[in-house]
């Protein structure tokens, strides 16, 4: 029977056990491993937003644009504090 580690934003850290050529999980994925998808979809999303608002309107100082920009600010920040904190 073999051990694996994977690491993933779903599946931080977790054990898997292989044995006659099936994989399980050890433990359960973490709960906050949802919370964590959902930020990166939501990020994903902000970005895809600010990218095509910069094409149809190239200017930097762009009152919608600066407003995504800080909320993506927000999000990113969140999520790094989710993956410092499970890392715990």
């Amino acid at each position: 029977m073999s051990f694996a580690y994977v690491n993933s934003a779903s599946y931080h850290n977790l054990l898997l056990r292989e044995k006659d050529q099936h994989i399980r999980w050890v433990t359960e994925p973490a709960k906050a491993s949802k919370v964590l998808h959902d930020l990166e979809e939501e990020i994903r999303v902000l970005r895809m937003k600010m990218e095509q608002m910069y094409m149809e309107e190239p200017c930097f100082n762009n009152s919608s644009i600066l407003a995504i920009s800080r909320l993506l600010d927000e999000k990113i920040n969140q999520y790094l504090e989710l993956i410092k904190d499970e890392s715990r």
